[in-house]
């Protein structure tokens, strides 16, 4: 059984924009405190099926509100535009802990939109990574993004600045992955299981010159 509070909180995060002949646009706030799980992993294992998602990736305005300090780091905001022929099926809540069971060992699955910067040939992520929750069998908690529709997520990842990176941004990328996690719980641990569903990564900021 689901946690019932997850309904109303899942419409109030998706924010759509529909005018007809212009293509549709949603955008959703993950800058909010997430509620987390109570349970969560001590082990987990992965696997990757390696399909590149038929995603666009710009960087919208800073999520920030007003504007910053010169030198101060700003809030990155991700425009993910489907360019794919088909809906693409993407979760939408930052909250975790909304589709953990209340019995405590009950297994349950849950799919996870990651998005993080990274540098250069670097795989680890600049400033961490925001994450978004999803359900098919929940009612508002996916989004199925039509064709050339677009969702912008506002988050707290800061962008790098010149301060950060005194030796220069060695090219700025910005990067989705789409997983499924299966979790269960035996001998008092609780493991989960990732599965790879897509990944895109993309260049955003050319490298410094030298």
């Amino acid at each position: 059984m689901r946690n019932a509070g997850y309904y109303s909180a899942a419409l109030v995060i998706l924010v759509a924009t529909c005018i007809p002949g212009l293509p549709a646009q949603y955008s959703v706030d993950a800058t909010v405190s997430p509620r987390l799980r109570l349970r969560p992993p001590t082990q987990g294992s992965g696997g990757g099926i390696g399909r590149k998602l038929l995603l666009q990736i710009q960087l919208g305005p800073p999520s920030d509100a007003g504007t910053p300090n010169p030198g101060q780091s700003q809030g990155a905001t991700f425009v993910l535009t489907n360019i794919g022929t088909s809906p693409l099926g993407l979760p939408i809540s930052p909250h975790p802990g909304d589709f953990e069971p209340k019995a405590p060992g009950a297994p349950y699955t849950v799919m996870v939109l990651s998005l993080f910067l990274t540098s250069g040939g670097s795989v680890h992520p600049l400033s961490g990574t925001v994450e978004l929750f999803g359900d098919p069998t929940i009612p508002g908690s996916m989004l199925s993004l039509p064709p050339t529709g677009t969702l912008t997520i506002r988050t707290r990842l800061r962008m790098p600045t010149a301060a950060s990176q005194p030796n220069g941004v060695n090219g700025l990328f910005a990067n989705v992955l789409l997983t499924q996690r299966a979790v269960r719980t035996g001998d008092g641990r609780v493991t989960e299981e990732s599965q790879d569903l897509g990944y895109i990564s993309v260049q955003v900021r050319k490298a410094a010159s030298p």
